[in-house]
């Protein structure tokens, strides 16, 4: 009965949506929906209403800021929190732009996302996320609410950029039908306006040295800390994954091509010493390969970008002194350039007013092993590239709580092939990263009870071939084609004690482009996706044939096998 009822809701709101911008059609990324959007809020909260535009001159207009306070009508606390995010566009876009956009409350990164070039016709699309985890910063009043969203400037018809309506609310719920892990007590950014020189919190990494340091006291009452890290990637590492060597880019005398090879490696510090590193998932924006692909269905995580979360309490013995530390976040082999920020969150104890910590010495060295293997003549090649650390963290925080010890540990596994032939003119990429994270938290002076244990597998493989070509032999009258396939996906399963959940999702693109004209050109995509736990599950595939959606398939019915 509840799964009918979840089913005929979601379906409304679905009907809703579509209906509420009836000349515009809609663009969406395929995620699983929120507890909350089958309940009514208990109040709704709208904290954003603005048209960016790019200027005159083309360049990226300056951030807008607002002024927050929290909704009057429902005082805290609140069980659960979502962000709506709306937007819709109509005009001439460039298929050749794409647009990145975040937004700040008090420096603190609720959301990254993307927005998709407009039609003539017009678009619009909706995000929801759970930001229950930043009601400590919620509850501020009158705090400044920061949005940038970087348009791409004047196409190559001379007209400048398009605007987007946007406009953002809360939606606060106050019972316990439907509820999230307990906050922490106070989050702290990692940006600076002042430090980063572009007027927003995030800060432009532009090489793989380039170590973004802040210094912060952490309170002595704190009893566990993760830092929460966003990062995206632009311009020469955009398509980090596909990069060859710089020795080929020397070689054969090439300008403009991302270099350094095709891994990459998010990663925190503090006091100059890895406290946590992840290989990002490579989202493709709206202009990937070929920018036909996402006119309906956007790439997997474009319009909510994933940020990498890595649990510090082990280090609290190191930081909890009353002294200034520094916290580092950086990219391994990056170029230019990736936009990074973070935000430190805490959980506090109010029962005392310092707690004792101390590192264990079951620490394993998280050194990165990697392996690189280059074979090339002229244009034509093949790249290889093995990785892989493994890292083990352990410490202990004495609070009115008890003795608790915490017990963080990860490794991940690498492996990317690049090769290039046809005289350069076609390049094949096959990537799969695999990781296991687990966080096990122990109750007693000698770690005798389990009082928690999460353990969270990813896997995520990319295959693509992309072959340019030309369609008529003579240079001066010729078209230049591009061919690509491009297969990517996630899987996910988080165990937490005895419950599971395990979350599918693939695309499938597959089509040409006129390089030129680039709204001239084929497209189909395929995209099944699949999210299940103990309480309700949710199934949807679709397929987008010449930006029409001809198949779009919905169910909470999902089949009894979890995947492995």
């Amino acid at each position: 009965m509840n799964t009918i009822l979840f089913s005929l809701v979601f379906l409304l709101l679905i009907y809703n949506t579509t209906h509420s911008f009836s000349k515009f059609h809609q663009v969406f990324e395929i995620t699983q929906p929120l507890p909350s959007d089958f309940l009514p809020p208990s109040c709704t909260h709208t904290i954003l209403r603005h048209c960016f535009s790019t200027a005159s001159d083309g360049t990226t207009p300056p951030p807008f800021t607002t002024t927050y306070s929290p909704p009057s009508n429902c005082n805290s606390p609140w069980s659960f929190v979502s962000l709506e995010f709306h937007a819709k566009s109509k005009g001439r876009g460039d298929f050749r732009l794409y647009h990145i956009a975040a937004l700040w409350l008090s420096g603190v990164e609720l959301l990254r996302t993307t927005a998709p070039e407009p039609n003539h016709s017009g678009i619009f699309w909706k995000i929801r996320k759970d930001v229950s985890k930043y009601s400590s910063v919620l509850l501020k009043k009158n705090a400044n609410l920061t949005m940038v969203l970087e348009n791409g400037g004047v196409n190559s018809n001379g007209r400048t950029g398009s605007t987007y309506n946007v406009k953002i609310k809360l939606l606060f719920y106050s019972n316990n039908a439907v509820s999230s892990p307990l906050a922490p007590h106070l989050i702290i950014p990692f940006g600076e306006e002042a430090k980063n020189g572009r007027g927003f919190w995030w800060f432009k990494v532009e090489s793989q040295v380039d170590l973004k340091v802040n210094q912060f006291v952490i309170p002595r009452n704190t009893r566990k800390a993760v830092m929460e890290l966003c990062a995206s990637f632009h311009g020469n590492d955009e398509f980090w994954y596909t990069n060859p060597p710089n020795s080929y880019i020397t070689l054969n005398n090439l300008t403009g091509v991302g270099g350094n090879g095709a891994f990459r490696e998010v990663f925190v510090t503090i006091d100059g010493e890895l406290a946590g590193s992840e290989v990002p998932f490579p989202v493709i924006f709206n202009d990937g390969f070929n920018p036909l692909f996402w006119q309906r269905v956007v790439g997997i995580g474009s319009f909510s970008l994933p940020c990498y979360e890595f649990d510090i309490t082990p280090f609290l013995g190191k930081v909890l002194d009353g002294k200034a530390h520094e916290f580092g976040v950086g990219v391994n082999d990056a170029t230019s350039y990736w936009l990074v920020g973070a935000n430190l969150l805490l959980w506090l104890d109010f029962g005392s007013r310092k707690v004792s910590a101390g590192i264990q010495p079951s620490f394993i060295n998280p050194s990165l092993n990697i392996k690189r293997r280059e074979s090339f003549k002229l244009l034509e090649g093949k790249f290889d590239i093995k990785a892989k650390r493994k890292n083990k963290y352990s410490g202990w925080v004495q609070s009115s709580l008890g003795n608790v010890t915490t017990i963080v540990s990860q490794d991940f596994k690498f492996r990317n092939s690049v090769k290039f032939g046809n005289n350069g003119n076609l390049k094949m990429v096959k990537q799969i990263v695999t990781s296991t994270k687990q966080v096990k938290v122990k109750m007693g002076n000698g770690g005798e009870t389990t009082i928690s244990n999460v353990i969270v597998r990813k896997k995520y493989p990319l295959d693509l071939s992309v072959l340019t070509l030309r369609k008529n032999k003579k240079k001066s009258s010729s078209t230049l084609l591009v061919l690509t396939n491009v297969t990517h996906g996630l899987t996910e399963r988080l165990t937490n004690g005895e419950s599971t959940s395990v979350l599918v999702n693939s695309q499938d693109s597959r089509g040409w482009l006129d390089v030129k004209r680039r709204h001239i050109g084929e497209a189909i995509t395929k995209q099944g996706f699949s999210y299940r736990n103990e309480q309700r599950c949710y199934a949807r595939s679709v397929v987008v044939d010449d930006r029409e959606m001809v198949i779009d398939d919905s169910s909470f019915i999902c089949p009894s096998v979890y995947a492995s």
